[in-house]
């Protein structure tokens, strides 16, 4: 055998114990390695995931609370019986602030009863008055009681040259109701 058959051989021998350990070693270990980078990521998807479940948990318990709070300010809302008419619950209280006060009634139209919910509606109506502005104002801060399910919607004011201290008010009022 000469010497180049050798080196050869040594040479083949070596290169091919090389792409065996390239084959059995080196690519088994990068594989591992993608796998275990992919299940990292997956990990960490799952743990943002989870993060952010406990902090819409988080929110979803304050939002509870809140809501919790704003129900206590709904719990003295009058509660309409299934034969009593909407319309007559919002003339009586129409009727017992305006008897308070020395005003003139122009006009009383009650409109329409809005459902907001299988618990809760709303009736509005129209509300002309006239009167000194000390007593429509009074009347206003009256009507305007959300504790009891009464909201002024919109007011609009009126004066004549003629009659300086009165003035007429047109007042959009909305009563909200329970139910039962």
């Amino acid at each position: 055998m000469n010497t180049s058959s050798i080196s050869i051989k040594k040479w083949g021998l070596l290169l091919i114990a090389l792409l065996l350990s390239f084959e059995f070693l080196i690519f088994p270990w990068l594989d591992w390695l993608d796998a275990s980078k992919s299940e990292l990521q997956s990990l960490e998807k799952i743990v943002a995931k989870q993060e952010s479940l406990l902090s819409s948990d988080k929110e979803m318990q304050n939002n509870s609370e809140s809501i919790v709070a704003n129900l206590s300010e709904f719990s003295e809302l009058p509660t309409l019986a299934k034969d009593q008419e909407p319309a007559l619950l919002w003339l009586q209280v129409i009727d017992s602030a305006v008897a308070r006060y020395e005003l003139n009634i122009n006009n009383k139209a009650p409109f329409r009863e809005v459902k907001i919910n299988d618990a809760y509606s709303v009736y509005a109506g129209r509300l002309n008055v006239s009167g000194s502005y000390n007593e429509v104002l009074n009347l206003l801060y009256e009507l305007e009681n959300i504790k009891q399910g009464n909201r002024v919607r919109q007011v609009s004011f009126s004066r004549t040259k003629a009659t300086p201290d009165k003035v007429t008010a047109n007042i959009e009022f909305v009563r909200v109701f329970k139910r039962s």
